[in-house]
Order: C-alpha cells, then sequence, then structure tokens
C-alpha cells in the first residue's frame, strides 16, 4: 500500500497541535505504565503479607500458642481485620488495569482523530477542525490524571518530559498521601 502524497505542508501552528497530541499520547503511555508499576507492587506485597499473616496464624494456633478461645477470637478478629483491608488494598490495586484500558482508548482515539485531520489536506487548513479537535482532546481526558496532562501541555505549553515529570511528582505525592489514609470499604470501580 503507498503512501498518498501530501501535497500541503503543515504550518507551524498543525505542527504544534500534532507535537501537543503525540507529548499527550507519550504522557498518558508512560504514567501509565508507572501507576501500574506500583499497582503490581502494591499487590505483591499485600498478597504477601496475606500469606504470612495466615501461616502465622495458623502455625500459632497449630502449635496451642493461644491458651484460651477468648485469647483466640480476639486474635482471629486483629488478623482478620488486617486481612480485610489488604484485600481492600489490592482490590483498588487491581483498578489500575481498568485505567490502563480506557487511558489506552483515550490515546487511540486521539490518534485516530489526529490522523484524520493530516492525512486531508483540506482539513489541515481549517482552524475549526483543529479548535474540534482540541475540544475532544478535552473530553478525553476524563481522568483527573488525564485532565491534568491536558492542561500541562495544552494550555501550559509543557513539553511532554516535562509534563510526565510534573505528573509522577503529583502521584508520588497522592500515593504517599494515601498511605496515611484509612482504607475506605466502598471501592470505587471505574
Amino acid at each position: 500500500m503507498s503512501v498518498p502524497e501530501v501535497k500541503h505542508k503543515l504550518e507551524w501552528k498543525e505542527l504544534t497541535q500534532t507535537i501537543m497530541t503525540l507529548n499527550m499520547s507519550i504522557a498518558q503511555i508512560d504514567l501509565s505504565m508507572t501507576e501500574g508499576s506500583y499497582s503490581i507492587d502494591t499487590l505483591i506485597d499485600s498478597f504477601n503479607f496475606m500469606r504470612e499473616g495466615l501461616d502465622q496464624l495458623s502455625h500459632s494456633v497449630l502449635n496451642d500458642e493461644v491458651q484460651d478461645l477468648a485469647e483466640l477470637k480476639a486474635r482471629l478478629l486483629q488478623e482478620s481485620q488486617i486481612l480485610s483491608e489488604k484485600v481492600t488494598a489490592s482490590i483498588v490495586a487491581f483498578q489500575f488495569y481498568d485505567k490502563l484500558s480506557q487511558r489506552l482508548q483515550h490515546v487511540s482515539k486521539s490518534l485516530s482523530s489526529l490522523s484524520d485531520i493530516i492525512s486531508h489536506e483540506d482539513r489541515t487548513v481549517d482552524e475549526a477542525t483543529w479548535n474540534n479537535f482540541r475540544e475532544k482532546m478535552a473530553k478525553y481526558a476524563a481522568m483527573r490524571e488525564e485532565y491534568e496532562l491536558y492542561e500541562l501541555i495544552f494550555n501550559k505549553g509543557l513539553s511532554g518530559e516535562q509534563a510526565i515529570e510534573v505528573m509522577k511528582n503529583r502521584m508520588r505525592e497522592r500515593m504517599e498521601a494515601r498511605k496515611n489514609q484509612p482504607i475506605d470499604d466502598d471501592i470505587e470501580l471505574f
């Protein structure tokens, strides 16, 4: 399949829009990978903690380290609560996959829209087409991090690398803040 000859060269404004879209897509993928790494680490830690807790509990019960039934009941309740919190943390970490799927779908839609514009000479020079494209990009930025990326790249003019660094710092701060908050039993799926 041959590539059609492009008669119209993209002007600086169109190139800028294209570069910002590519930067946004790259940043979304990069941040998804970063968040994925954090989620996987959380899952591994949670599952290891649960396994160790269950091993310790069964070991102490089987070896008669527990003196009476009330003590056993108290330990079971305590361990049950801790394990429940770890299961909740694991479920929250699994939500990453839903977010990843949504982000990649948004990247795909953005790149398809961009491709549609730059593959038609008459559309590349149409101001309304680019304005509609930017509106679509803003709508695709449905999740908090996506919207923040959109703002950093399209409105503040940061490069992809700069936006990624800003967002990684924000994500680290949010993850640290979440560690100090009690785990909510109401798990929100996207």
